[in-house]
C-alpha cells in the first residue's frame, strides 16, 4: 500500500489492544473507503499481472518483488520502482536509486537473479519473522485467499497500540480481529484490512487517502 514521504504522527490514544478499535474504523469507513478497500488488492493483483505480461516474468516473482520493495515506500512509488527494476532486469542492467532499505534491495536482486519457484519464493521475501511482507505478497498474488492479513504500523494504531513495533503476538491479535470482522461482513480479510487502513490514515492525517503503508 502507499509509502512515500514519512509522516510524523502524534500518538493515538486508545485502549491498548482494544478489539473494538478496528471494528470502529471498519464501521465508520466512508462509502469511498469501503468500495476502494474492497477492490484494492484485486487492483494490485491486476497490476502485477500487467507487469508479469510486460516483462515476461512469473506472476509470483512480480508479486514478491513488489512486496520486497514495499517497506517505507508509498504504494505509488512502490509500483514505479517495481516497474523500473523489472525493466532493468529484462534489459540485463543493474538497478539503482531504490527507496526502500538496503537489505530489501539485496533481496530484490537475489530474487530476480534466481527466479525461485513459487514454493520457494517466501524464503527470498524474508524469514518467517517478515510477517508483513510475506502477507503482502500473498494478498497481491491471491486476493481472494482468506488466510493472510497484511499488518503495518497503521493497523497497529487502529487496534490501539501506541508502539509501532510489530511482534508476532500483535500480528496474530490483529489478524484474528480482522478475520472476525471479515467473517461477520462476508468479505475477505484483506478487504477489511484495506478499508480499515484507509479510514485510520485518513482520520490521522485529516485528508482523504488511497491505501498505503
Amino acid at each position: 500500500m502507499l509509502r512515500g514521504a514519512s509522516v510524523i504522527l502524534a500518538p493515538i490514544i486508545m485502549p491498548r489492544g482494544s478489539t473494538m478499535s478496528i471494528q470502529h474504523y471498519y464501521d465508520t469507513a466512508t462509502e469511498y473507503q469501503r468500495d476502494s478497500g474492497i477492490q484494492w488488492y484485486h487492483e494490485a493483483h491486476a497490476l502485477a499481472c500487467q507487469y508479469a505480461a510486460t516483462y515476461k516474468a512469473p506472476l509470483h516473482i512480480v508479486a514478491a518483488l513488489i512486496s520486497i520493495l514495499s517497506p517505507s515506500v508509498s504504494w505509488e512509488r512502490n509500483l514505479v520502482e517495481a516497474d523500473l527494476t523489472l525493466d532493468a532486469w529484462r534489459k540485463g542492467k543493474e538497478f539503482y536509486g531504490l527507496s526502500t532499505y538496503g537489505p530489501q534491495i539485496m533481496k530484490a536482486s537475489t530474487l530476480l537473479a534466481d527466479l525461485p519457484a513459487v514454493d520457494d519464493v517466501l524464503d527470498y521475501i524474508g524469514t518467517p519473522r517478515a510477517l508483513k511482507t510475506r502477507a503482502f505478497y500473498h494478498n497481491i498474488l491471491k486476493p481472494n485467499d482468506p488466510s493472510h492479513v497484511t499488518v503495518d504500523r497503521w493497523m497497529l494504531r487502529a487496534h490501539g497500540y501506541t508502539d509501532d513495533r510489530i511482534t508476532k503476538g500483535k500480528y496474530v491479535d490483529i489478524t484474528n480481529e480482522v478475520k472476525r470482522i471479515a467473517l461477520a461482513s462476508g468479505l475477505v480479510p484483506c478487504q477489511v484490512q484495506a478499508i480499515v487502513w484507509q479510514n485510520i490514515r485518513s482520520s490521522v492525517e485529516d485528508q482523504p487517502v488511497l491505501p498505503g503503508w
